[in-house]
């Protein structure tokens, strides 16, 4: 005996519609990490970074991010790791840090932890459970916001103080400052250029300083220090003796 059509269309029309619902529902309560500057006592996220953009971080003290995990369901007792891992010279992850989270709400599907990144570079984070087996991974960039930064003081432990942007010229009519260059890698050079361009009013043509300065190829940071005797904008680039800009900033005198 035939089966009616009716009844072979509704089938059809059946394992059409709950096949896929079915893998939608289960991709949309994958596991993931989340990267978030600001995180509330409630466990609240807000600011979330989405790689692969980079995230940018001072270069002198580092910026730190939340490293969040959100299951698809309550995290087992007693307790998950975080693994970092940094991109090496040969293009392997090797192992950077860790941390360990403890669980002791055995209903909760989130749990976090705040890691501070000084160093630029390309990072693995994983998450894995208290058999250190990996769960889920996600891949994230840190940058400098500047390889240059400016100081009228360097500390005992060669860091600028109190950095900023905008000066005072002073009752001497002048002022020394420091430019910071703090690189991720060696400078790979034995000579360095200090340049200070004053704005014209129309943009940063006019040299001003154009100091050299003697380095250790495989130092990653150095200060140099000129004197302002202008008020004004003016835009410091420092490079190679080939002309390899390492960092460029800006600054004003008042």
């Amino acid at each position: 005996m035939k089966q009616p059509i009716s009844v072979a269309l509704t089938f059809i029309f059946l394992a059409l519609v709950c096949v896929p619902t079915n893998k939608v529902f289960a991709q949309s309560i994958s596991p993931k990490i989340i990267f978030a500057t600001k995180i509330d006592s409630a466990g609240n996220f807000s600011s979330v970074h989405t790689p692969p953009l980079p995230y940018p971080i001072d270069p002198i003290k580092g910026s730190s991010l939340f490293l969040i995990f959100r299951a698809n369901q309550p995290i087992p007792k007693p307790k998950i790791y975080i693994f970092i891992d940094k991109k090496e010279n040969n293009n392997q992850y090797k192992e950077f840090d860790n941390q360990r989270i403890s669980i002791e709400n055995d209903s909760t599907p989130t749990a976090y932890g705040s890691y501070l990144f000084t160093k630029e570079g390309s990072y693995k984070i994983t998450m894995a459970d208290a058999e250190k087996k990996e769960i889920v991974s996600s891949f994230l960039t840190i940058i400098f916001k500047t390889n240059v930064v400016f100081s009228e003081q360097i500390d005992d432990n060669d860091l600028p103080l109190d950095c900023k942007s905008e000066f005072e010229l002073g009752t001497e009519k002048n002022v020394a400052i420091y430019s910071f260059l703090k690189l991720s890698r060696p400078m790979n050079c034995t000579d360095i250029f200090h340049q200070i361009y004053h704005y014209n009013g129309k943009d940063y043509s006019t040299l001003v300083v154009n100091d050299k300065f003697a380095v250790k190829p495989e130092w990653e940071y150095t200060y140099l220090k000129a004197k302002y005797e202008q008020k004004g904008k003016y835009k410091v680039v420092i490079k190679t003796n080939t002309n390899l800009i390492l960092g460029t900033n800006y600054l004003e005198i008042k």
